[in-house]
C-alpha cells in the first residue's frame, strides 16, 4: 500500500531490454537507501519489486503489459522518475 506522496525522485541509469520486458536500473537518492530485495516500490505511478540492490542503486522489472499499460514505457535513460515506498507497518 502507498500513501501517493512522492518521497524524492531518482534517475534512470540504464535501460536493459529483455525481450519483450526491460530492466530499469535506477540511482536512489541519498535518503531513500532502505529498498531492500523484493520490497515493492512506487516508480511514477507503478507499483514494481525491487530485484537488484546495491548502494544507491536498485533495479526493477518491467513486464510487457506494464510497459504496454502504463507511461514507463516512453522512459529513457538519464530522466527523474518519483519515487515511493511502501508503507511499513
Amino acid at each position: 500500500m502507498f500513501t501517493g506522496i512522492v518521497e524524492d525522485a531518482g534517475k534512470v541509469i540504464k535501460i536493459e531490454r529483455r525481450g519483450q520486458e526491460k530492466r530499469l536500473t535506477i540511482e536512489l537518492p541519498p535518503d531513500l537507501t532502505e529498498p531492500q530485495l523484493g520490497d515493492s516500490i512506487n516508480v511514477n505511478g507503478v507499483c514494481l519489486t525491487v530485484v537488484q540492490k546495491d548502494k544507491q542503486r536498485i533495479e526493477v522489472d518491467l513486464s510487457a503489459e506494464t510497459l504496454q499499460k502504463t507511461t514507463l514505457r516512453e522512459l529513457e535513460e538519464g530522466e527523474q522518475v518519483n519515487l515511493e515506498r511502501a508503507l511499513r507497518l
